[in-house]
């Protein structure tokens, strides 16, 4: 904050919660909001939060995946659990529709979790790479930032068999993204 503000900036720091503005799911995190004029940051406020929160049961419980029976040779509809779903039933929460999702919990790849290369068409190879960065990115060997992009070289020095194409094709199915 001494920085902002011997950078001329006047600002103020919030501790808030993405759940109490819409987001399905509870994010803390600080936000600081500084304006170069006194007036303007005096004059600012946060909004209210949200009185009715999104839940996360009212996104996902349409979700569907058209599976074939094989024994029967129908489509069926099925959630992310494989379940065959009740058109009764559409929530796949076990909790009236609360944040409850256990398949969303963020444990750096626990038992869990689905992550965007388990979602998409990938093979073993680029699951394990993709896994690497995961276990990675975050240590302070590879930069200060939270999410640091790894270069080539630093793949190469986790497992020396990744070449550029490795990545590339990452790059191509949308999952990595390249930083000059």
């Amino acid at each position: 904050m001494q920085r902002i503000k011997e950078a001329g900036y006047y600002a103020n720091y919030y501790l808030l919660n993405s759940y109490d503005y819409g987001v399905p799911q509870n994010r803390l995190r600080v936000y600081i909001v500084g304006f170069l004029d006194e007036s303007h940051a005096l004059k600012f406020m946060l909004p209210n939060p949200l009185k009715h929160k999104t839940q996360l049961n009212k996104i996902l419980k349409e979700i569907e995946i058209s599976s074939i029976d094989e024994t029967l040779g129908d489509n069926r509809s099925v959630d992310l659990f494989g379940e065959i779903i009740n058109p009764r039933k559409m929530s796949l929460s076990q909790n009236n529709g609360l944040n409850d999702y256990f398949l969303f919990n963020d444990l750096r790849n626990g038992h869990s979790a689905i992550h965007s290369w388990d979602i998409i068409k990938t093979t073993q190879r680029q699951k394990e790479i993709c896994y690497l960065l995961l276990k990675n990115r975050r240590k302070p060997t590879y930069g200060i930032l939270d999410g640091n992009p790894l270069s080539l070289k630093h793949f190469q020095n986790l497992d020396n068999l990744i070449d550029l194409s490795d990545l590339l094709e990452l790059e191509k199915l949308g999952i990595f993204k390249s930083h000059e």
